[in-house]
């Protein structure tokens, strides 16, 4: 470790192996623009399913909906690191080589909307309103949604299977 002296810092720095990996690089700048690696389809999904829970039990749990911010910010993150690995790789990085097919961010969206709201609801009949309509309308939503990715994770493996069998 290194320890840095000037007039407005004191202190010690980190160690490169120690320092955060935000997605920019030694220079501190992105390696593309944000809006090439931002998950505009899980913003939608966010913003319905804060609707949908304020519409379906305006005095209930809210809670659920913060796990948005992690997913978004590991998206703009894994997308972040595989545009810098094409740039330096000399590959093309726009947005279309960032993005998986065009129909997976949709889905995955609006799976973890229904999630989102399935558990919001399930949350509220556990710490506050518990009625039979908010508990079964909840475990309904958060089983459909775990039933979709499960049929998600088939369809992409089957998807995978094929490219495989076809590629050689």
């Amino acid at each position: 470790m290194t320890v840095r002296r000037g007039l407005d810092f004191v202190g010690v720095t980190e160690p490169k192996s120690e320092r955060k990996n935000d997605g920019t690089g030694p220079d501190g700048r992105w390696a593309v623009p944000i809006r090439r690696v931002f998950p505009w389809w899980y913003v939608a999904g966010a913003v319905v399913s804060v609707g949908v829970l304020i519409l379906l039990n305006p005095d209930g749990n809210q809670a659920m909906v913060t796990f948005w911010g992690p997913t978004i910010g590991i998206a703009i993150r894994d997308r972040e690191k595989a545009a810098r690995a094409r740039l330096d790789q000399g590959l093309p990085a726009d947005r279309a080589s960032l993005l998986s097919p065009r129909w997976l961010e949709p889905v995955c969206a609006a799976l973890l909307s229904v999630f989102a709201v399935g558990g919001g609801l399930l949350l509220d009949a556990l710490f506050g309103n518990r009625t039979f309509v908010t508990v079964w309308v909840g475990t309904a939503l958060l089983a459909g949604s775990v039933l979709g990715f499960l049929l998600l994770l088939v369809v992409l493996r089957t998807r995978r299977q094929r490219g495989r069998t076809a590629a050689p």
